[in-house]
């Protein structure tokens, strides 16, 4: 990194084998303005090739693709904020130093996950969250939920398994694998369950939050609905924040900076009724 440019400047030489067996050597030039330059050519030097790939031209999106075979930028990546999981096959790192190809799940950003093992995975619910806490990592559901059995040749579940999973908009759900086919057929058995209850009996209250997933403060509005009293609650339902609210205000800017990082409940109370959303804290 060049503190006076702020350009991002490359400084190694890679060799990589194509699926055809080619072999072409890549240098990721530089990063400056947004734009990637990296130039690839054949191990002698020859047919040497530079591309520029502009951030903006992959909007919202993870990753950008590059063909070789087809020198061409390729736009296949999903919107970033429109899948939670990933199923497909990695390498893992199975001890220091080790890795090899395996088959199982990650996550998106701003997805969390809370694996439960040794319980009657029907009878977790929402507030369990509490109980095992939610981590960011995209690999905590990951592959060792199954095991191959050689003998039987067949993969076993593990028992008594279930994971919990928080969207970016603070949604639960409870993840339950049922089976995997491995390599007869590669398919990924499940039974999903939305961790959630009835959480509005005030129709007339429009609730939003915004910013969510929040960091310190989030700004909340309920519209023409007459509020008396705002409260943030764990999962467990437990009053952590108590915040009286003047009649006809309609908006407030709520600061949750002394609240660790997770999953919140924000309740609003009227002599009408009550709505409550939930609040994700990152």
């Amino acid at each position: 990194y060049n503190p006076i440019t702020h350009h991002v400047n490359g400084d190694s030489l890679f060799i990589i084998t194509l699926a055809d067996g080619a072999m072409r050597k890549l240098k990721i030039d530089r990063l400056a303005s947004g734009v990637f330059t990296f130039t690839h050519a054949q191990l002698d030097g020859s047919d040497e090739v530079e591309v520029q790939l502009r951030k903006s031209d992959f909007p919202n999106k993870h990753f950008a693709y590059y063909s070789f075979a087809q020198d061409s930028l390729l736009d296949l990546d999903p919107e970033a904020d429109s899948w939670d999981l990933l199923f497909s096959r990695y390498q893992a790192e199975l001890a220091p130093g080790v890795f090899y190809p395996v088959t199982g799940v990650r996550t998106n950003f701003g997805v969390e996950v809370a694996e439960v093992r040794g319980v009657d995975v029907n009878s977790l619910v929402e507030a369990d969250t509490a109980n095992y806490p939610l981590s960011a990592e995209i690999d905590v559901i990951g592959y060792d939920w199954k095991s191959y059995s050689p003998p039987a040749q067949q993969w076993t579940l593990a028992d008594s398994t279930a994971f919990l999973v928080a969207q970016a908009d603070g949604e639960v759900h409870k993840l339950v694998f049922t089976g995997f086919g491995g390599s007869a057929n590669g398919n990924f058995e499940f039974e999903q369950q939305t961790l959630t209850t009835g959480l509005f009996d005030w129709p007339a209250l429009s609730l939003s939050l915004f910013p969510n997933p929040a960091t310190d403060r989030v700004s909340i509005r309920w519209g023409a609905a007459q509020v008396d009293q705002i409260q943030v609650l764990d999962l467990a339902g437990r009053a952590l924040m108590t915040q009286s609210v003047s009649r006809g205000d309609g908006e407030m800017m709520l600061s949750l900076g002394d609240l660790p990082r997770g999953l919140y409940l924000v309740r609003l109370i009227g002599q009408e009724g009550q709505g409550i959303a939930r609040i994700h804290l990152q």
